[in-house]
């Protein structure tokens, strides 16, 4: 892919919170994270619950609370975000990078209809709009989205829960941004309207070439729409690459028990990752997966392991280095698959 056509770059990437009562103390949720996004392109980010994925989101919009920082490379569109003032993120926000939300009738006003919604968020971006104009925006990304315009006048509480959902997409695309972070766009609603969801995400990459950020926990919507996806344990990216590979032959360990948790029609005994994630604050030396992981060395609980190539992607762990280039270490506790 030409540079162009990169529509999210983070390299070296780090994101930290200050730890209240210790100054000189930060917890790391984004750890020297290296990743691209294509236009046209859905790239799925995967890992369990404080593995740092709605930090790597909220970085990528400016969304930062009080009292974090970040450093490293990052990219939207183009243009560098890190060391941006308030008014450029602000800018930059809705015209070339938007968020949908997980709980959307937590996001939009109840005491406005939908259309002053869209007119109002409209009309900030774009100052000389007329309002007539902004309200043929609302309806025409409504319609789009499967919303007839003549709904444009109601409340949020009158529609479904996945209607509200179509509503937090329109509001992230009317302005035609070239990237949409989705964090957990499905988690309240039932498998129908999940579908339906991940189709329309879908459409916009493939008919609009936006490039899609999918943060989520569920491998299987990453399956059905994803080209790529990356997945991060403990602060880190530990593997990324095609959907097919990283799902159907996952090389990293972390990896593998995802892969293995999940639940199929021919599921006869349920599977799980032993032990817990490790606390960010105080992460272990090494590979941050080696408590866990079942073919640990001596070499991975004191040296962190490169990202190799595996396929057509890459895999932070020791196994796939070749044992000539790997420093002293014990045989594994168990034999790969």
């Amino acid at each position: 892919m030409s540079d162009a056509e990169r529509v999210l770059e983070a390299s070296g990437l780090r994101v930290w919170y200050a730890m209240p009562g210790r100054a000189e103390r930060r917890l790391v949720a984004v750890d020297g994270i290296d990743l691209v996004v294509h236009a046209g392109e859905c790239l799925g980010l995967v890992g369990e619950s404080g593995s740092g994925k709605s930090s790597l989101g909220r970085a990528v919009l400016g969304l930062l609370p009080e009292g974090a920082g970040e450093e490293g490379e990052l990219r939207v569109a183009g243009s560098q975000t890190i060391g941006m003032s308030a008014a450029e993120l602000q800018k930059l926000r809705g015209e070339k990078v938007s968020l949908i939300f997980q709980e959307p009738m937590g996001r939009l006003d109840p005491l406005m209809r939908v259309e002053d919604q869209f007119v109002e968020m409209i009309r900030a971006h774009r100052h000389g709009i007329s309002r007539a104009r902004a309200r043929r925006m609302c309806h025409e990304t409504l319609a789009s989205l499967g919303i007839p315009p003549r709904r444009a006048r109601q409340w949020p509480h009158e529609f479904s829960g996945g209607m509200r959902q179509r509503i937090m997409i329109g509001l992230g695309i009317v302005l035609r941004p070239r990237l949409v972070v989705a964090d957990e766009p499905t988690t309240a609603l039932d498998t129908l309207v999940q579908a339906q969801i991940l189709d329309i995400l879908r459409r916009l990459a493939d008919e609009q070439q936006i490039a899609v950020l999918l943060i989520t926990h569920n491998i299987g919507a990453v399956a059905e729409i994803c080209d790529r996806v990356a997945v991060m344990y403990a602060a880190k990216v530990v593997e990324v690459g095609s959907v097919e590979q990283v799902l159907g032959a996952p090389a990293h360990p972390y990896t593998q028990g995802l892969v293995s948790s999940v639940i199929h029609l021919d599921t006869e005994e349920l599977s799980s990752i032993p032990g817990s994630p490790p606390d960010l604050a105080a992460p272990p030396p090494g590979c941050r997966f080696h408590p866990r992981c079942p073919y640990v060395m001596d070499v991975c609980s004191s040296v962190e392991p490169p990202a190799v190539a595996v396929g057509d992607g890459a895999a932070a762990c020791w196994l796939h280095v070749p044992e000539a280039s790997r420093p002293t270490m014990a045989p594994p506790r168990g034999t790969p698959p």
